[in-house]
């Protein structure tokens, strides 16, 4: 639920950001240009917002439970 709802909000924060530099937010040479395409990006390294409320739905209404997975290296 955490990592849906950050990357929510990192998404709202950038995109506001990006609307008070106006038309400078969209130049690569401007470091919100970059900020804001790499946060685009960020739902879907992250997991797919749609999939991320299915898992969460499926904990609260069918109580299944989600054990964590880690990769050892």
């Amino acid at each position: 639920m955490l990592k849906m709802r950050v990357g929510d909000l990192l998404n709202e924060i950038v995109y506001k950001c990006q609307q008070m530099f106006g038309g400078y937010g969209f130049m690569e040479e401007y470091p919100i240009g970059r900020i804001y395409r790499d946060v685009r990006i960020a739902p879907i390294y992250g997991g797919i917002s749609e999939i991320m409320k299915e898992i969460i739905a499926k904990m609260v209404i069918d109580e299944v439970e989600y054990k964590p997975v880690y990769k050892k290296q």
